[in-house]
């Protein structure tokens, strides 16, 4: 059968179109839902899961239900260094309700071991809130608060006990000076399968020579049916900042464990899949 000339050039618009749609709906799929609640006060609040997947419930009083629920700034701020500056290229989608400190301390490592310490602290559970030095001492918030510190010697008693709030904030910018990615990761076990992975575990690279990186899970939704992943993460960088939530290089919010075979990319790290790890 012969079409005219103008049927074939119809035939060979309405072909076009059809891959445009097809196009512009696997670029939707992939953000579909993945919409951002600006009212939302909460990680849980602020973020939809895509399409499919759903937040399974998470044991109470752990690190994971204090993360979901961690509270967030306004939807439109800004990621602020340690010395007030805006950052100057940020991929961020929301910022943690949390100070960064006004000395260049809480980088990477430092915000995870950060929001580790603060679940700890606000579930009183002080004896389990330490971080090892590089010497791999612990430098444990018990001998902080009760006026020891660490010298050359081993712990001395130079003050006396402090249970403050603003004690336990000195406390952690002491941990920041003496502990890093390299000292965390050796801290931290492995978890052998990204699809294993819960909230709160940590993708962490290090190098003893070198800079390293760090950022925390802090949301998981699931699809029910194929029991693939979707995950936030969080970060602080170089120098200090805000913890902020970022944006997935490949669009959306979401991270996809589908999506992961060898690695996983960030704007502004790549990791290993293998360099998942967990408290």
């Amino acid at each position: 059968m012969k079409f005219s000339p103008i049927l074939c050039r119809v035939l060979s618009w309405v072909k076009v179109f059809a891959f445009l749609v097809i196009l512009i709906s696997c670029t939707f799929n992939r953000t579909e839902n993945q919409q951002i609640q600006a009212t939302g006060n909460t990680i849980a609040e602020r973020f939809i899961p895509p399409v499919g997947y759903e937040r399974k419930s998470i044991e109470g009083n752990s690190f994971g239900v204090f993360l979901r629920n961690f509270a967030l700034k306004k939807a439109d701020e800004k990621v602020y260094l340690f010395d007030g500056t805006e950052k100057p290229r940020s991929f961020h989608v929301a910022v943690l309700d949390i100070d960064r400190g006004k000395q260049d301390l809480q980088q990477c490592a430092d915000a995870v071991m950060r929001l580790r310490a603060e679940f700890l602290f606000s579930e009183k559970k002080y004896d389990q809130i330490s971080f090892k030095n590089f010497a791999g001492t612990a430098m444990t918030y018990t001998k902080y608060r009760q006026g020891y510190r660490m010298k050359a010697s081993g712990y001395q008693k130079v003050s006396s006990e402090n249970t403050s709030r603003e004690g336990f904030r000195k406390y952690l910018d002491m941990i920041f000076s003496y502990a890093n990615t390299f000292t965390l990761e050796r801290e931290m076990k492995g978890v052998p399968k990204v699809q294993e992975m819960q909230v709160g575990d940590v993708f962490i690279v290090s190098n003893p020579r070198a800079y390293g990186h760090a950022m925390l899970v802090v949301d998981i939704a699931e699809n029910p049916k194929t029991k693939q992943k979707a995950f936030l993460l969080a970060q602080s960088y170089m120098p200090a900042q805000d913890i902020h939530v970022v944006k997935n290089p490949k669009g959306g919010v979401w991270f996809l464990t589908e999506d992961l075979s060898t690695e996983l990319q960030t704007y502004e790290w790549t990791f290993p899949v293998g360099a998942l790890r967990r408290f």
